[in-house]
């Protein structure tokens, strides 16, 4: 069912939720008529296979009393001489209805459609000359590296054959994956061994409030031994010297930089913050957890342009303004490096998008943020809040949503 975004940089979380069984026969009452259905929930994989389908009603004064039945969507799914018949793909509602009295079945038709996914979907190569795989996969979980069409955004960065990536040159590219019809980008980026690096002792920790932790910075090919460190929010953690104090719960990132524009970020978790977890019986969801590290790229050339962390998230789903349900989504992210020749006080436009694929594989909604210029510390919160993800009769189809990482050019 998923449908996997070729504009899809970095692959987050998966939480594969089941499609809402949209409700239960209703309890019988003395004096009172209900519906009861043979089946609450069917699967079609044959469209040539009806699946049998009955109804009782319970209570009727008349005899052999016949229920009307409804589809909540006729091109999924119909009632016909006791069965329901396949009409397309995706999943709706079958009802059947008598003097006020209901009974729901979900019907759910599975696209034969392979997904497509990658084992990795960010790589660093630490030379020119190494390589590393990237698994293609498919809905079956079959390796299918050797069928896919694998392509890159600049050869003289890396090239990939048979899902083996190979560093060519410094820089940074995009590895695309192509299978039936589907695509997924991996992103690559090849180091140069002599350029100025930075790297923490560590890049999650969770601190009490009032207490402190000292980080230590490696520096590598350096002439300058300055470090500057910043905080993403200092309500929640204060840095000065390494020295890293919690002043207040939440999460913020501490980002070091050096006077030659190396930087590395660690995810300080203040007051015993945990990661939310999140359940639904209506989507499918990809959510960037906090910690993430997420690349934006040119989709022209291919090249990295910055690098964010994440640093918050939540999302809910709730009645709305008589409208069965609404998404609501926040992502925060923290820019950690800009790459550009102006080192660490430089700049960069950051956009997000965000993508809602129905039952069927198609895009119904989708949202982009176009946001003015970030730098390294700097720290921006995505609001999403005009995603309707139910339908008219107060049941709920299975949605996916992925998360996009775009960059203007």
């Amino acid at each position: 069912m998923k449908k996997i975004s070729i504009l899809l940089v970095a692959l987050s979380l998966l939480l594969t939720l089941c499609l809402n069984s949209c409700g239960t026969p209703p309890d019988n009452k003395d004096g009172e008529e209900s519906v009861i259905l043979s089946r609450r929930s069917i699967t079609i994989s044959d469209f040539n296979t009806p699946e049998p389908l009955t109804a009782t009603v319970v209570g009727a004064k008349e005899e052999n009393p016949l229920p009307t039945w409804k589809t909540s969507d006729d091109k999924v799914a119909i009632y016909e001489n006791g069965h329901v018949v396949a009409t397309g793909y995706g999943a709706c509602v079958i009802r059947a209805e008598y003097n006020g009295a209901t009974a729901a079945c979900t019907v759910v038709v599975p696209s034969p459609n392979p997904e497509l996914s990658l084992s990795v979907t960010s790589v660093t190569l630490a030379d020119i000359g190494e390589t590393t795989i990237a698994t293609a996969l498919d809905s079956s979980g079959f390796n299918v590296s050797s069928s896919v069409i694998w392509s890159t955004s600049n050869e003289k960065v890396a090239v990939c054959q048979n899902g083996i990536i190979t560093a060519r040159g410094y820089g940074s590219c995009i590895i695309t994956a192509f299978y039936k019809g589907l695509g997924v980008d991996c992103a690559v980026e090849v180091t140069d061994p002599d350029a100025p690096a930075l790297s923490l002792s560590v890049r999650d920790i969770e601190i009490p409030v009032g207490t402190t932790y000292h980080l230590s910075a490696t520096l590598k090919n350096h002439t300058s031994q300055n470090i500057e460190w910043r905080s993403s929010d200092e309500s929640i953690a204060v840095c000065e010297n390494g020295t890293v104090t919690a002043v207040g719960g939440g999460v913020c990132a501490i980002i070091a930089i050096s006077d030659e524009g190396a930087t590395d970020a660690c995810i300080i978790r203040a007051g015993g913050y945990i990661d939310p977890s999140y359940t639904s019986d209506m989507l499918r969801l990809q959510m960037p957890k906090i910690g993430k590290v997420m690349r934006f790229v040119n989709r022209i050339n291919g090249q990295t342009v910055s690098k964010v962390i994440v640093t918050g998230c939540s999302l809910s789903a709730e009645p709305y303004n008589g409208d069965p349900y609404l998404l609501f989504i926040k992502l925060k992210f923290t820019c950690v490096k800009i790459y550009d020749a102006a080192g660490p006080n430089a700049t960069s436009m950051i956009s997000f998008g965000v993508e809602m694929y129905d039952d069927v594989n198609e895009m119904c909604q989708g949202q982009t943020f176009i946001n003015g210029e970030m730098a390294v510390g700097d720290t921006m919160e995505f609001v999403f809040d005009d995603f309707g993800i139910g339908l008219s009769d107060g049941t709920c189809r299975e949605f996916e949503v992925i998360f996009e990482e775009i960059t203007e050019s």
